[in-house]
């Protein structure tokens, strides 16, 4: 899993993968997790993040 948490809000990818398939998509609220889940986070202090999830901004 990977993804940001810019000022509460959470935008996170997961993929999942067997030797035939692979399954990838956005975790969202409402996810359910059937086994352990263990997440990293970290934190980017000094970092402006605001717009990354903005698809229009440049």
């Amino acid at each position: 899993m990977n993804g940001y948490v810019i000022n509460g809000r959470i935008h996170a990818h997961m993929t999942l993968a067997t030797p035939d398939r692979v399954i990838a998509g956005h975790v969202e609220e409402g996810n359910e997790v059937y086994t352990y889940a263990m997440v990293t986070v970290g934190v980017m202090n000094d970092t402006n993040l605001a717009h990354i999830d903005d698809k229009g901004y440049r």
